[in-house]
């Protein structure tokens, strides 16, 4: 009887534990925790009450917080307001490589052998060499089918040991679905990601949405590389303008990885970056491509139909054909 009612405390105890482990804003299920805390492929559980760890050398956590900065914006003009706390952060400013991860949708999973690999490639060879601090992009769930592999999410979250943040623009009715370990997140209305009458979110139009030639002649004085404003032939809308265009011209440069096994939205993305690329010959852009020999394989039929991952190569190399010290690819195998 002693043992059993010991036994009985014991489980108690444990589950009172749980029970208090933060608020219910961005609940995370609860995971075993990894003995290699610093290992690439082992995403981090985000922690609770808008606060990350910094991880020391030995692997363990010490109680700093990681900074957090949430914005929305009504409007273009909006964006003016939320670009100081960024700067802050470091994360704009004149010197700042601003880097952003496309690609890699939620209905065509990177394979689950496939995506520790990729994770490890983008740590070696572009964020420690380029020394970046934060990437931008995705801003969707993670990944559904995790037996399957993952998404853009995944990517990010794996990453996350080796970043000081990750940044989402992402719309405002889908803003709640952001994960946690998003630090940097700016919310933006259905109204600034219309194309042809239809909510989008990302792409471009052949004409400026209402009021963007405006913002955009009055944002040119706040800009570091105007070269990077949009190309004559494209005008980008929702995330896309804020990831390509807004944000990266207030810094020295905008690097994009492209994961193509992805949909229509990335597809859009890379046909921007191709207009942006043929007309303007100076602008301090570098796109990173990820491969790999079975990137059209294991897709369900639904993932077929919608998967873009053939046509975006296509534009990806033929980029790279017209603009070989601009476009390069990291071949994973």
């Amino acid at each position: 009887v002693k043992i059993l009612s010991s036994l009985v405390l014991v489980i108690n105890s444990n589950i009172d534990s749980v029970c208090n482990l933060g608020g219910d804003q961005d609940r995370a299920p609860l995971e075993k925790k990894s003995r290699n805390r610093t290992h690439l492929s082992s995403p981090r559980t985000p922690l609770k009450n808008d606060q990350k760890m910094e991880r020391k050398e030995d692997g363990s956590e010490n109680k700093a917080p990681r900074t957090r900065f949430r914005g929305k914006v009504a409007q273009y003009e909006d964006f003016a307001e939320i670009i100081g706390p960024l700067k802050e952060l470091g994360v704009l400013g004149e010197g700042v490589t601003f880097t952003t991860m496309i690609g890699c949708s939620g209905h065509s999973p990177i394979q689950k052998a496939i995506l520790p690999k990729i994770v490890e490639a983008i740590s070696e060879q572009i964020i420690v060499p380029e020394g970046i601090t934060c990437i931008w992009g995705g801003g969707d769930p993670v990944c559904k089918t995790p037996n399957r592999g993952g998404n853009i999410a995944d990517v990010q979250n794996r990453l996350s040991s080796v970043l000081k943040f990750i940044g989402a623009v992402q719309r405002n009715d889908w803003i709640s679905r952001v994960p946690a370990f998003v630090e940097l997140q700016i919310g933006y209305p259905i109204s600034l990601a219309m194309i042809n009458g239809k909510k989008t979110f990302g792409g471009f139009d052949s004409t400026p949405p209402e009021g963007f030639e405006t913002f955009m002649t009055q944002w040119q004085e706040k800009m570091v590389s105007t070269q990077l404003m949009p190309p004559s032939t494209a005008f980008p809308c929702a995330a896309t303008a804020a990831y390509f265009c807004i944000l990266p011209s207030l810094c020295s440069r905008l690097m994009v990885i492209v994961i193509p096994r992805a949909g229509r939205i990335t597809l859009q993305e890379v046909l921007y970056l191709e207009h942006l690329l043929d007309e303007k010959e100076m602008a301090p852009v570098e796109i990173v491509g990820i491969e790999w020999d079975s990137m059209a394989d294991d897709l369900l039929p639904d993932e077929k139909s919608r998967c873009q991952v053939k046509r975006i190569l296509k534009v990806l190399k033929k980029m790279q054909t017209r603009h070989p010290d601009r476009v390069r690819f990291i071949h994973i195998k």
